[in-house]
């Protein structure tokens, strides 16, 4: 049995007028499936005001560890396309700054396939 625990979120007046104004999405790929072992090797995320797009911040992640053939099957991100590519705290830094209105409370974010 999975020990993922699903919570319904009440779309509040709110966050729905939130909505409405401005909000992002994201996306990442990983090296695996694994929340302990495996990290983020991409993320891309967009940034909505009156539901059309309006800035993009998207980038690939050298987290120094090797990428399995299985993993870029799915993926299709190879060890060669993340060797110079920007470290993890570099990444997460830039992607923070991105985000800022999420983080001081002033926008929603919306993950693609949690």
């Amino acid at each position: 049995m999975s020990s993922i625990i699903k919570k319904k979120i009440k779309l509040t007046a709110d966050i729905s007028k939130l909505l409405s104004k401005k909000f992002y999405s994201f996306d990442t790929e990983t090296t695996g499936l694994n929340p302990v072992q495996d990290r983020i090797i991409e993320i891309g995320c967009c940034e909505f005001i009156n539901l059309k797009p309006v800035k993009e911040f998207s980038t690939l992640i050298n987290v120094g560890k090797y990428i399995p053939p299985h993993v870029t099957k799915v993926n299709n991100i190879t060890n060669e396309m993340l060797n110079d590519a920007p470290s993890e705290d570099e990444v997460y830094y830039y992607f923070c700054s991105f985000i800022k209105d999420v983080l001081a409370g002033r926008a929603v974010i919306v993950a693609h396939n949690a």
